[in-house]
């Protein structure tokens, strides 16, 4: 007999994710290409008649955004390249979002290709290189601290400068040592 009422059996190909009885397609948590992963099949009068399909599933929303590196010590003028890393919550990278870098403070400065370049200002900078990420409505953001180090020293003086003591009193000095930009070395 032709039965042409006759439902398909579904079944997925590999990790595109689940089928249902009814041909209802979910997602799985892997985003990619998988080619002719939805295969339907009815017996027909010869034998099978299968059809398949391709299914791309996208990331999904912003669930993790990296920078690399998270720390990092520069001397004065030298550079790092900041790369950021923008994943859903399954580790999916997304590539759609919008990156704004920012450094903040005066601690250096950050061209188009996020490479940063120290400052003269020395010390422990946290937070000083960061990304905001917008992909829709959800927003995330990363940072990475900076530390920089104090460059050479150009000079030195004596604190105090201009002390007085009384006979047999006691004064303590301190020698400090700065770079050429103040910083103290």
């Amino acid at each position: 007999g032709n039965d042409a009422t006759a439902a398909p059996s579904w079944a997925v190909v590999g990790d595109a994710g689940a089928l249902d009885a009814q041909g209802i397609f979910t997602a799985g948590t892997v985003a990619g290409p998988f080619a002719d992963s939805v295969r339907a099949r009815v017996q027909g009068a010869t034998g099978p008649v299968e059809a398949t399909a391709s299914v791309t599933v996208r990331p999904g929303a912003i669930g993790q955004v990296g920078i690399s590196p998270t720390q990092v010590t520069l001397d004065i003028g030298s550079s790092q390249t900041f790369v950021a890393r923008v994943a859903d919550q399954f580790g999916n990278l997304i590539t759609d979002a919008t990156l704004t870098w920012r450094v903040s403070g005066a601690v250096g400065a950050l061209a188009e290709n996020q490479v940063f370049t120290a400052g003269t200002k020395a010390g422990a900078f946290l937070a000083a290189v960061r990304v905001d990420v917008v992909q829709g409505t959800v927003r995330a953001s990363a940072a990475a601290d900076v530390s920089v180090r104090p460059g050479p020293a150009t000079s030195m003086f004596i604190e105090p400068a201009e002390p007085s003591a009384q006979v047999l009193g006691r004064i303590p000095f301190t020698a400090v040592i700065t770079d050429r930009y103040g910083n103290r070395v």
